[in-house]
């Protein structure tokens, strides 16, 4: 199947969604619409004390603007922590791609109420 499969319009939405799933399926994307692809979360930073270790609560890694300073100078948490980086961008890169089909195979009015959904 190409990406010039069927757009999404009033009318086709049960015939659109197998067509897309399809898709997405065969460009290993699906998973990111179906959530099943979860945003990765920053590494622990561990302390001293196991029962104060942190996470960066106020920092969010599904954002695009995402913030990505490390928490601690810890060697052993910079390699987690550098290992997150490099799956988060290839999480963000593919997440895209999945977006951006499902943007592709809408019809212009639908395109428009969608940004409005996701923004």
């Amino acid at each position: 199947m190409s990406t010039t499969a069927t757009k999404l319009n009033e009318r086709n939405h049960r015939q659109w969604a197998i067509e897309v799933k399809a898709l997405l399926c065969g460009q290993g994307l699906w998973k990111y619409i179906s959530g099943e692809m979860r945003v990765p979360s920053p590494p622990i930073v561990a302390t001293s004390d196991a029962s104060s270790a942190t996470t960066p609560t106020a920092r969010n890694p599904g954002d695009t603007n995402y913030d990505f300073l490390p928490e601690s100078t810890d060697t052993s948490y910079l390699n987690q922590f550098y290992h997150f980086l490099r799956y988060w961008e290839r999480w963000q890169m593919n997440n895209d791609k999945a977006c951006g089909q499902l943007t592709a195979l809408m019809e212009s009015t639908i395109q428009i109420r969608y940004r409005d959904i996701t923004e």
